[in-house]
């Protein structure tokens, strides 16, 4: 049965509950991938995912004045997402004084080698992918490109940009569970 969002919108403004866990395990999914890409971490993911669908609930009053569900939940736990970006990168200031010197990990050869055969393999991976997808690849991941902008410049949909990502991180992942 197709996801109604007019329906699940009329229903949370009324106050149902069973329509905020729909429109939980609906979108879930898709909102942890948005938030995991900014934070680059799951833990801190999940909570701005739960924060968003919070936040949906406490203004539930307003649900039915939502044009699309879809993209207020999407651009809501982006910017969550980012606001939490913001957070961590100034919770990670240290002082030099609040450092102890006894706890400086060193790191052994044995362990610099086995990143430069991690760093080799995942390089060869990329080397090994079609045209279009490393192209693609490298502008999002390395140039840090934003999808729009990899569209725009590649003149390609951005519909394209996200299955090309997806075929080369893919294929990454497969080239080195395969390797082992």
């Amino acid at each position: 049965m197709p996801f109604k969002e007019d329906h699940w919108k009329l229903r949370l403004a009324a106050g149902d509950e069973q329509a905020l866990k729909a429109i939980l395990e609906h979108y879930h999914t898709r909102l942890l991938q948005i938030a995991t890409q900014v934070l680059h971490s799951r833990e801190l993911a999940e909570e701005v995912v739960m924060d968003t669908l919070l936040g949906l609930w406490e203004k539930r009053h307003r649900a039915e004045a939502i044009d699309r569900l879809s993209a207020y939940l999407y651009t809501a736990a982006k910017n969550k997402s980012l606001n939490r970006l913001r957070t961590v990168r100034a919770d990670r200031h240290v002082a030099l004084d609040d450092i102890n010197p006894d706890l400086v990990l060193t790191v052994s050869p044995e362990e610099l080698m086995v990143s430069a055969e991690a760093v080799e393999r995942i390089q060869d991976a990329i080397n090994r992918l079609p045209p279009r997808c490393k192209q693609i690849f490298i502008m999002v991941k390395e140039d840090k490109l934003k999808y729009r902008e990899v569209a725009d410049v590649l003149q390609v949909s951005l519909k394209t940009v996200e299955n090309q990502l997806g075929i080369a991180l893919k294929k990454i992942h497969d080239a080195l569970t395969n390797d082992r």
